[in-house]
């Protein structure tokens, strides 16, 4: 096996197991905090959280002598077992809002409006530095849960506006975020990214002018969604998967030039 060299400096944050994905072998799957509970009922019997934590790539019995394999969640396991406030920013859409941001390891990130933390949790897993800023209480309170145990996210209840980092990116998820822009944006670094999701497409031609106006480049818009095809004895369309939605994102460039 390679050893691993760091060779950007970047610290890496431990990923801690604070969930674990249970697979009955009938194929049903669940999604088992690790934090809150000594005993996790199921309708195959209860099963002791000290053996899951044991048994990680392994399997486990119920008392009824049900057989579930211990795996990781992947991000996409993880979304769908959120407590939701509302509709999360899906994996197969956050993977492309942070290649359009240029989110990566290190990367240092401002995000207004965690809504119930889909793409905080992402960019976490990306291990992206992220403080992610929240208005609305109960949302706030239900993405610390589905947040818990990522040590680089900072979630802050309240409004950005005081803020006073240096960001290698910045996405908002708010209402009317084109008043946000200008308030913002000397918080971004030089040749850094701003990105704007919204599921209203009259917000796109008011998000794109508020980037024109105040210094950016390179500016996109793009709709998200993905349709998902299943197989069987032929391919076909099941579905968009997910939510419509649509992305805005520029590059700030007026400072230096």
């Amino acid at each position: 096996m390679f050893p691993f060299i760091n060779i950007w400096n970047v610290h890496i944050y431990p990923v801690i197991k604070m969930k674990a994905l249970l697979i009955h072998s009938s194929g049903k799957k669940l999604l088992l905090d690790l934090s809150m509970q000594e005993e996790f009922h199921t309708e195959f019997g209860v099963i002791r959280v000290s053996d899951v934590k044991k048994a990680f790539g392994k399997t486990v019995k119920s008392h009824l002598g049900e057989v579930f394999l211990v795996l990781e969640p992947s991000v996409q396991d993880l979304v769908e077992g959120m407590e939701m406030f509302s509709r999360p920013i899906y994996p197969y859409d956050a993977a492309v809002i942070c290649a359009m941001l240029d989110i990566r390891a290190g990367s240092k990130v401002l995000e207004v409006g965690t809504g119930s933390g889909g793409l905080t949790l992402f960019m976490a897993r990306l291990n992206a530095e992220v403080r992610s800023y929240e208005r609305e209480k109960k949302a706030y309170e239900k993405a610390v849960k589905n947040l818990n145990g990522f040590k680089n996210v900072d979630l802050i209840f309240g409004e950005p506006w005081k803020d006073k980092g240096s960001y290698d990116a910045i996405v908002l998820d708010m209402q009317k975020p084109y008043e946000a822009i200008p308030k913002l944006k000397s918080k971004l670094k030089v040749g850094g990214f701003i990105g704007v999701y919204t599921p209203i497409i009259d917000d796109i031609k008011q998000v794109w002018r508020s980037l024109e106006e105040n210094g950016f480049s390179d500016i996109h818009s793009i709709k998200l969604g993905f349709e998902e095809i299943i197989v069987k004895k032929y391919a076909r369309v099941k579905g968009f998967f997910g939510y419509p939605g649509f992305f805005i994102w520029g590059r700030k460039v007026k400072d230096a030039i």
